[in-house]
């Protein structure tokens, strides 16, 4: 039987785990801190939204209103999650 995936926001106890993700899926950006994704997860602007399969991170993205149009940026999965 697969594993339940489910999507829900980045709390600020993930963020370590998240930047194993990132670490894990290069390349490696600027803004791959633990300062800058903390600022991210508590901005009324974005939300890092993951992806967790039998309780394990298996993937992020973070979603962004700039007040006229949204983005997507730094998706990343693990290798063994990917299809």
């Amino acid at each position: 039987m697969a594993e339940e995936i489910v999507l829900r926001q980045c709390s600020e106890k993930d963020i370590e785990s998240v930047l194993d993700l990132w670490r894990a899926a290069p390349p490696p950006s600027s803004t791959d801190t633990s300062d800058y994704l903390l600022g991210t997860v508590n901005s009324s602007a974005s939300s890092v939204v993951l992806v967790v399969s039998g309780g394990e991170i298996a993937g992020s993205v973070i979603a962004a209103f700039d007040g006229w149009r949204g983005n997507l940026y730094r998706l990343s999965v693990y290798t063994d999650y990917r299809r």
